[in-house]
């Protein structure tokens, strides 16, 4: 059986990461913690509250990574090892956050220790893959290109003068009406009625 070219030069951060992310998304399954009332026990997995954000966000690294090795990912090289090891790191913030949560809820299961030791092994694995990508320079780079994109748009946005705003139309008095009919005088004779 023979592996794909971009599977089988796989960095070592990339195939730790890889690894351990996998392993973690199958402990998710396993219980966390158990919990007694009353005489009633009851265990509960990885996905559980904080722990289902943690679970989807590894899923999509674990996909962002799958895109990468089928060579369909829209970036290569140094940059995707950094969009990788982003998404990754935002999993191991949600999971370490999770682990604390956790911690305190309790009995802890077999799933809670391999969690953490898994968690542990991708924090190394983010760290190596974030040295190799090139580190601090490389988001610098990243950042230096972004900010000369921007200016490029603005540039290349037409300028016009800032528009002068319009005086609204004076007001405009109501047309003046007929003088209203006048009455005669209240104490005034009135004519009679003429007879038929």
């Amino acid at each position: 059986m023979s592996q794909s070219p971009e599977l089988s030069s796989l960095s070592t951060p990339r195939k730790l990461l890889l690894g351990s992310g996998i392993l973690l998304l199958i402990n998710s399954f396993l219980p966390w913690y158990h919990v007694s009332v009353m005489g009633f026990s009851s265990s509960a997995s990885g996905w559980n509250q904080l722990g289902t954000l943690v679970w989807i966000v590894l899923i999509a690294t674990l996909v962002w990574e799958g895109v990468r090795i089928a060579g369909v990912a829209p970036i290569r090289g140094a940059r995707a090892d950094l969009a990788t090891a982003a998404a990754a790191g935002l999993t191991l913030v949600l999971g370490v956050i999770y682990l604390l949560i956790r911690l305190f809820d309790g009995s802890l299961g077999v799933g809670f220790w391999i969690g953490l030791l898994l968690f542990i092994v991708f924090g190394v694995a983010i760290a190596q893959l974030f040295q190799a990508s090139g580190g601090q320079e490389a988001v610098r780079e990243v950042q230096a290109e972004a900010a000369q994109r921007r200016a490029q748009q603005q540039a290349a946005q037409p300028t016009t003068p800032p528009a002068t705003p319009q005086q609204p139309p004076a007001a405009q008095q109501p047309p003046a009406s007929a003088p209203p009919a006048q009455q005669p005088p209240a104490n005034a004779p009135q004519d009679p009625p003429a007879n038929p």
